[in-house]
């Protein structure tokens, strides 16, 4: 999706259109390695993070009782 619109580009004009700023209306997203390596880890490390805490809190509650319920 991001090669997409860096050779298409994002037109928000309408969005700016009552706004006086002097911006331009389309942008154009660069697609590169780093950011690409640096969501994959933000990613990982906020997935492991949240398997951390739901184990945490299996751990204190016995399965059992919740599948009675």
């Amino acid at each position: 999706l991001t090669y997409v619109f860096s050779k298409v580009g994002f037109d928000y004009s309408n969005a700016l259109k009552d706004i006086q700023i002097p911006i331009t209306p389309i942008i154009y997203p660069v697609l590169s390695l780093t950011n690409v390596i640096l969501g994959f880890i933000l990613g990982m490390i906020t997935s492991s993070l949240s398997s951390l805490f739901l184990l945490k809190r299996v751990k204190v509650v016995n399965p059992v009782e919740i599948l009675r319920e």
